[in-house]
C-alpha cells in the first residue's frame, strides 16, 4: 500500500469516528432531553445530607466509587486533590469554554479541592468532618463566563430569583467493609420556566464532559487514598 493511500484510508476512518462519536453525542443529548422533568421530584435512593437542602430536584446525578483505604485517608485524598492538575479535566474545561465562546480566565484554578471550589464562587453549606462536605450555589450555567453566587445556608435556601439555577453537591465518605465507598451527588433545580428551559439544553449538551470529570475526580481520590496506604 503506497503512502497516499495509506494517508486516505487513515482520514476516512478518522472521519468516520469522528462522525460516530458525534452522532453518539447527539443521540445521547436528544435522550436527556427528552427525559428532563418538568419540575422538580424527589431523587430516589436512601435519604443524604443533601436532602436538608435540596430535597426535591431535577437533576440528581449520584457517582461512586469503591476506595481500599479507611474514610479518613479518602477525606484527606479529595482535600488534597487539584484538578487543575489533571490534563484530561483541563481540556474538558477548554472544550466548554470553546463550544459557549467564553473568555480567558474560565479555567479551573490550581490548588487543593476546597480553595478551588471556593474561588470558583462555590459556598460551604455543611460540613460533617470526615464524612462530607456540601457546596451550593446559584448561577447560570449556559452563559459563556458563567458567575457562581455563593449564599449562606438561610440565603441558599429561600433563593427564588427568577433566571437562575441552585445547584448543591456534596462529596461523602461511607465506609464498607476494610475500605470506604465515595460518593458525589449533584443535585440541580430552576427558579423559573426561562430558567429550566435554558438548564434543560445546558445539560442535555454538557452533562457528559461534567460526569466525566466526576469519574476522573473520584478515580484521582481513590488512586490518592490507596497509594497512601502504602507510604
Amino acid at each position: 500500500m503506497n503512502w497516499k493511500r495509506g494517508s486516505k484510508i487513515a482520514l476516512g476512518v478518522g472521519l468516520s469516528c469522528l462522525l460516530g462519536a458525534e452522532a453518539g453525542w447527539a443521540a445521547y443529548a436528544a435522550i436527556r432531553w427528552l427525559r428532563y422533568p418538568s419540575g422538580p421530584v424527589r431523587p430516589g435512593g436512601e435519604p443524604g445530607p443533601l436532602d436538608e437542602f435540596m430535597p426535591q430536584a431535577e437533576v440528581d446525578e449520584r457517582v461512586s466509587i469503591y476506595v481500599a483505604a479507611l474514610p479518613a485517608a479518602v477525606i484527606a485524598a479529595a482535600r488534597s486533590l487539584d484538578l487543575a492538575r489533571i490534563p484530561a479535566v483541563r481540556a474538558l474545561f477548554a472544550s466548554r469554554a470553546f463550544l459557549t465562546g467564553a473568555g480567558r480566565g474560565s479555567g479551573i484554578p490550581s490548588g487543593p479541592f476546597m480553595t478551588q471550589v471556593r474561588s470558583l464562587g462555590w459556598e460551604l453549606l455543611a460540613e460533617e468532618a470526615g464524612r462530607f462536605v456540601i457546596f451550593g450555589a446559584v448561577t447560570k450555567p449556559w452563559e459563556g463566563n458563567v458567575l457562581f453566587r455563593p449564599l449562606k445556608p438561610p440565603e441558599f435556601l429561600a433563593f427564588d430569583e427568577p433566571g437562575f439555577a441552585k445547584i448543591a453537591w456534596t462529596v461523602r465518605v461511607e465506609s464498607q467493609g476494610s475500605g470506604s465507598l465515595c460518593v458525589t451527588e449533584t443535585r440541580v433545580v430552576t427558579t423559573s420556566a426561562e430558567a429550566r428551559r435554558k438548564f434543560r439544553r445546558y445539560w442535555a449538551v454538557f452533562s457528559p464532559g461534567i460526569l466525566l470529570i466526576r469519574y476522573i475526580a473520584l478515580w484521582s481520590i481513590k488512586g490518592a487514598a490507596e497509594r497512601s496506604r502504602t507510604l
